[in-house]
């Protein structure tokens, strides 16, 4: 289990572990376990939002976080059947088991979206998932 591998060693200084608001993080991340999840996280998540657009109906069906961040991110619509996701849940569950301090920090809300299903845009069998906002 990941929890037991945590032990209070300090900040991550790449600038993608901080509060938004600039307040450094507490002791609590830690960047030797957690940033390797994000990077994981991002390139998968490139993957799974590529999609065929002459499928019926859209494949772009299920909703996923943007980014892994300390604060929670606004989503996006992947392709749940594709390979990579069942991965992707298993580095969601990761990383808000150990990880995630959104409750442990002030988070400025981000401004999100409200996304009602997304397209396949793009031809010759390659596309992507576009999210449709309300």
């Amino acid at each position: 289990m990941l929890v037991a591998l945590l032990s209070p060693v300090g900040c991550s200084d790449d600038g993608g572990g901080g509060d938004p608001d600039g307040a450094p993080v507490p002791d609590l991340y830690h960047a030797e376990l957690c940033d390797p999840i994000k990077r994981e996280y991002a390139e998968l998540l490139t993957e799974a939002r590529r999609c065929d657009p002459e499928a019926e109906p859209s494949p772009c069906d299920t909703l996923v976080p943007k980014a892994l961040e300390v604060c929670p991110s606004c989503s996006t619509y992947i392709v749940s059947s594709s390979a990579v996701h069942a991965r992707m849940k298993q580095l969601i569950s990761s990383w808000r088991q150990s990880c995630d301090l959104s409750d442990q920090i002030p988070c400025t809300a981000e401004q999100c979206p409200d996304l009602v299903s997304a397209e396949c845009e793009g031809s010759g069998g390659e596309g992507t998932c576009h999210d449709l906002e309300l």
